[in-house]
């Protein structure tokens, strides 16, 4: 396996930050961490559409939201999201029993520098996450096109919401009308 920061197993661009990622490492970091999935995912989507039902947890991370020292990591994370929620809305639009979810655990892996544990030691084990895939992967699972954290025992739904906003009727906003909204 590739060697990135002395972390066995990680890609060169998975520790750099925005200003300093070498493209190809990106282009290396999305292609294991994004299109991976798509890979995977279509031809099995095929297979599941012909039986007419299906499940898939593509695996994501918090990181999705952000985080200063994985960028390209976390470019492909979110990438993931949106990902799950197309393939949920072509599953309903097919009324097709595919769901697919997103599960964004914390987990300390190999992935993870040594350096890096911090209070996770000990707690973060990928076995804390394996009841949350268990059940998405059932079928009893209900939620589709959700990303479900798992961290030491604590479970939840991560939400992207909108607010109200601002409604300009009379005219499309200047940038002063934003500013003054915001």
């Amino acid at each position: 396996s590739a060697v990135g920061n002395g972390v066995r197993g990680a890609t060169p661009a998975l520790w750099t930050p925005f200003p300093t990622a070498d493209l190809d490492a990106v282009r290396t970091t999305l292609e294991t961490s994004l299109l991976a999935a798509w890979y995977v995912a279509q031809p099995a989507w095929h297979a599941m559409a012909e039986r007419g039902y299906g499940r898939f947890v593509l695996t994501g991370s918090g990181a999705a939201f952000g985080h200063a020292e994985l960028s390209a990591y976390s470019a492909a994370k979110a990438g993931l999201i949106g990902l799950a929620r197309s393939m949920a809305l072509a599953a309903q639009a097919a009324d097709l029993d595919i769901l697919t979810n997103v599960v964004a655990p914390i987990a300390v892996t190999r992935m993870v520098p040594p350096d890096r544990v911090g209070h996770w030691q000990g707690k973060a084990v990928p076995e804390a996450v394996s009841p949350v895939v268990a059940y998405l992967l059932s079928e009893r699972a209900t939620a589709n096109g959700e990303v479900v954290h798992a961290v030491a025992g604590h479970v939840c739904r991560i939400v992207l919401g909108a607010t109200h906003g601002k409604v300009f009727r009379d005219a499309i906003p200047t940038a002063e009308d934003v500013a003054a909204a915001a």
